[in-house]
């Protein structure tokens, strides 16, 4: 019996990227305090992640749950 596999597609762009192209760049958003906390030194957790295209400005995907920011940071 053969089970039904379910390709999950990569996010692209409008140029045809997807997230592990060298296009693709990982843009973290932070807030007030937390560039200020930057500005000393210190290392802190974004707020969001988002991954966009440089080529066309998309963002084709974002990160904003809090497990996924602390792996990704």
């Amino acid at each position: 019996m053969e089970e039904a596999k379910e390709e999950v597609e990569s996010p692209t762009c409008r140029c045809g990227f997807t997230m592990g192209h060298g296009l693709i760049r990982r843009t973290p958003k932070y807030t007030v305090l937390g560039w200020v906390t930057l500005l000393w030194g210190v290392t802190v957790t974004p707020k969001r992640i988002d991954y966009q295209c440089m080529r066309c400005e998309e963002v084709i995907y974002t990160v904003r749950s809090e497990a996924e920011l602390q792996r990704e940071a």
